[in-house]
C-alpha cells in the first residue's frame, strides 16, 4: 500500500527502500535512513532498494543504484506500528 501510494504522489520518481539492508528496528527509526539519505545527497547516488528480489512491489522501484542530481531532493517516509509516522523533505543545496 505504501508503494502504491508513494507512486501515486510522486509519480515517475524512484522509489527505494533500504530496511532490507538496515533491518527492520533501524528502518523504521528514520534516523538510518536520513544519514542514509543525506550521503546520497552529497554523493549524487541513490543505493537500491535491499533485498526487492526479482519482482518489487511497483514500477517505480529502483532495484539498483541510481544517480540523483536531476531530481530536487528526497522525501523520507519513516512509518512503524502503533501510528509512529513522520516525514520529511530533504533537498540538495
Amino acid at each position: 500500500m505504501e508503494v502504491a501510494a508513494a507512486e501515486q504522489a510522486f509519480p515517475g520518481a524512484p522509489l527505494v527502500g533500504w530496511k532490507g539492508s538496515l533491518g527492520h528496528t533501524l528502518g523504521s527509526c528514520g534516523l538510518v535512513e536520513l544519514a542514509v539519505a543525506v550521503e546520497a545527497l552529497r554523493s549524487g547516488i541513490t543505493p537500491g532498494t535491499a533485498g526487492a528480489g526479482g519482482s518489487p512491489m511497483g514500477e517505480n522501484v529502483a532495484t539498483g543504484a541510481f544517480g540523483n542530481r536531476g531530481f530536487d531532493g528526497v522525501v523520507c517516509a519513516s512509518n512503524a506500528f502503533g501510528g509512529a509516522h513522520a516525514a520529511f523533505l530533504l533537498c540538495h543545496d
